[in-house]
């Protein structure tokens, strides 16, 4: 019985956090600062190409098979890289 609890408990508090995490991006984009953010965009796009090329660096080869989890990660570095607000930018965006 406890350890269902506690289970029921870890759920919860991962959902949390993927709320939260979800409202945070949603505020990033409604906040349109991606327009305004290139520093930050080429660099998560640098990034994601070299993260994309690191199979391909370490072995010389790349199985699509094997190396997928690559893939997932340039394309998370993308991501964030395009929602992330730069560091000389504060506050909302002007209209």
């Amino acid at each position: 019985m406890f350890n269902k609890l506690r289970a029921k408990l870890k759920v919860k508090a991962e959902q949390k956090a993927v709320a939260i995490i979800v409202k945070h991006v949603q505020k990033q984009l409604d906040m349109k600062t991606t327009n305004n953010s290139w520093k930050s965009t080429l660099t998560g796009a640098i990034g994601a190409v070299f993260v994309a090329c690191l199979p391909l660096i370490q072995t010389g080869t790349f199985d699509i098979k094997k190396d997928w989890p690559y893939l997932v990660g340039a394309a998370g570095t993308a991501f964030f890289g395009y929602i992330t607000k730069d560091a000389d930018k504060t506050g909302l965006p002007k209209e």
